[in-house]
């Protein structure tokens, strides 16, 4: 299975299975380090936050389906189940949403004005679109544009 294939047979699998369990799936990556991989899964909930103790029961039932199902081949691999914290990164229109009114960084896949950085307060999400008032003014980001955006603390 090619990289692309892996992936995107991951986030279905991962996905269904942490939908199930009341937990949104934030990011994954399945990487090379050294010698190992490593998958790494950031998970949150999405009202409360989430739990180290539930983080490891999630690594604990992860680790089972995964290896019951076969579905890594029997590779070597870390599995790390963590928080994505404070500083969680916004990835969709509802990340966006849950988000109003605070102060956020955005970096851009490409340049707007030759900027490929923003700051501003999110004001409001709407169709795929992130509306952040930023000292330049009111700015209009496509969601599909923004390759990183976080809170800042």
């Amino acid at each position: 299975m090619d990289n692309a294939g892996l992936a995107s047979g991951l986030n279905s699998f991962i996905g269904d299975y942490l939908k199930s369990q009341g937990i949104e799936l934030v990011e994954f990556t399945y990487s090379r380090r050294g010698r190992d991989r490593a998958l790494r899964i950031l998970v949150d909930k999405p009202r409360t936050g989430i739990t180290m103790g539930e983080c490891a029961n999630l690594n604990r039932g992860l680790k089972i389906i995964l290896e019951e199902n076969n579905f890594l081949k029997q590779d070597e691999y870390i599995l790390e189940v963590f928080s994505p914290g404070l500083d969680r990164p916004l990835t969709g229109q509802s990340d966006f949403a849950r988000n109003l009114n605070k102060q956020a960084v955005f970096f851009l896949k490409e340049s707007i004005d030759g900027a490929l950085q923003y700051e501003g307060v999110i004001n409001k999400v709407e169709d795929g679109v992130v509306f952040v008032g930023a000292r330049q003014g009111i700015l209009k980001l496509s969601i599909s544009k923004v390759q990183k955006a976080k809170i800042l603390i």
